[in-house]
């Protein structure tokens, strides 16, 4: 990391202070808010291995609760256009779902939005994901 630029070292630290994981009800549980973070093509390697870094926590989480897959939570609430990238989210889909390590660990992926902009977001997602994932995808509105 340290050959970054200063501009692409603060994404890369945008992207790592909006990932977390934690336990929650013996689930490895991943928190992703989207709105802070700012995909640029030539980080996506480094996005890659920092998301999969969280999932494998998650998973192991989930492990030492003798459960084998996690739940993601996305925030999509307050996306714009800059926070969207097609190629980012199709290079993340192709990376994850190849990855054996992940195969049926997913329990359930759920995609928190606010606004029509926020759903359309959800919806180009869910258009890349495989058929069989497709079930574990849900879209919960909020309010605020």
């Amino acid at each position: 990391m340290s050959n970054l630029s200063i501009v692409e070292n603060n994404n890369f630290n945008l992207l790592k202070e909006n990932i977390k994981t934690e336990e929650i009800n013996g689930f490895g549980n991943i928190f992703i808010n989207c709105c802070n973070i700012y995909p640029k093509k030539n980080l996506y390697n480094l996005y890659l291995q920092y998301i999969v870094k969280n999932i494998k926590q998650a998973i192991e989480l989930s492990n030492n609760n003798n459960n084998n897959q996690f739940i993601a939570h996305i925030n999509l609430k307050n996306v714009k256009l800059k926070n969207f990238s097609y190629s980012f989210v199709k290079f993340l889909n192709n990376e994850l779902s190849s990855n054996p390590l992940f195969v049926d660990k997913l329990k359930a992926a759920n995609f928190y939005y606010k606004d029509t902009v926020t759903k359309n977001f959800f919806d180009f997602i869910y258009n890349i994901i495989d058929k069989d994932t497709r079930p574990k995808f849900n879209l919960i509105f909020i309010e605020k």
